[in-house]
């Protein structure tokens, strides 16, 4: 009988060990059990690009590519990015920033696209390009309207000018150098219209900067007849979206770049240009 009772003891503490075995194991995988009608039912927890359907775009503002407007964010660039991730079911929710600013969220993975991007080196070190551009941003130096500069179309002439940058622009490899190697100068300023102020102020000697933003910009601000453009222009290049790597949203990139081209086939990029431009 002693036995008998020895082997039961031994019996329910191999019963107990096991079911706490199997309570732990539970523990350890990452998954949500739901339990109806006595059936357990085990749901993964899915955290992937499937499961969002909220696009965090960081933006700065660049007339007539993106701004805000009584509360209502505008420009070419975003009703471009809008239209695209719409269509591939997705809301977009836009914050304003500086640039430099916007670069270092997107390199953090606290924001998932920065739109109207120049692609360089330095910058696909942090960031992933989508392949396909649909805009391009035109470049030309601004001078006050009695200004006697003259521009070659060689930007080392430059040289002994004060030329006024938006802080975290690019503006090519032969530019960016010559500043680095301080052989011309520069003066950030944060954004477009604090360097426009600049120039009206002769705190600046040039402004180089988007056309179509300063043009806007200047006849928001009433300031058209104070300024003109030099020619020939500085550079025209290519504006791309760019994705953080950190962000689930980069497995959308060739969607996204397949809604460019939609966008484009379609006269739905053309009439977003001529909303603005004309």
């Amino acid at each position: 009988m002693k036995i008998n009772r020895i082997i039961v003891f031994c019996i329910c503490l191999h019963l107990i060990a096991s079911l706490v075995g199997c309570s732990e194991k539970g523990t350890t995988d990452n998954s949500v059990h739901n339990v109806t009608e006595g059936v357990t039912e085990e749901v993964e927890v899915i955290d992937d690009v499937t499961s969002k359907k909220v696009i965090n775009v960081v933006a700065s503002t660049w007339e007539p590519y993106e701004y805000e407007e009584d509360g209502e964010v505008k420009g070419i660039g975003q009703d471009v990015i809008k239209e695209a991730f719409e269509r591939m079911g997705y809301e977009v929710k836009v914050q304003f920033v500086p640039f430099k600013r916007a670069l270092e969220l997107i390199e953090l993975g606290q924001a998932d696209v920065l739109t109207n991007v120049n692609k360089t080196a330095e910058r696909e070190t942090f960031a992933t390009f989508c392949n396909v551009s649909v805009l391009t941003s035109q470049t030309n130096l601004f001078v006050l309207k009695n200004s006697r500069i003259e521009y070659s179309g060689d930007i080392l002439a430059m040289k002994g000018y004060t030329i006024g940058i938006n802080r975290g622009y690019t503006h090519g490899d032969i530019f960016d150098q010559a500043v680095k190697d301080e052989f011309l100068t520069v003066e950030e300023a944060e954004d477009t219209e604090h360097n426009l102020l600049k120039l009206i102020d002769k705190r600046i000697d040039i402004l180089m900067e988007n056309k179509l933003s300063v043009q806007a910009l200047a006849k928001k601000l009433g300031l058209q007849n104070d300024i003109k453009f030099l020619e020939p222009e500085y550079r025209t290049a290519n504006l791309y979206t760019m994705f953080s790597p950190k962000s689930s949203v980069i497995e959308l990139i060739d969607e996204f770049d397949e809604k460019l081209i939609e966008l484009r086939e379609d006269g739905t990029l053309q009439k977003i240009l001529d909303s603005y431009v004309n």
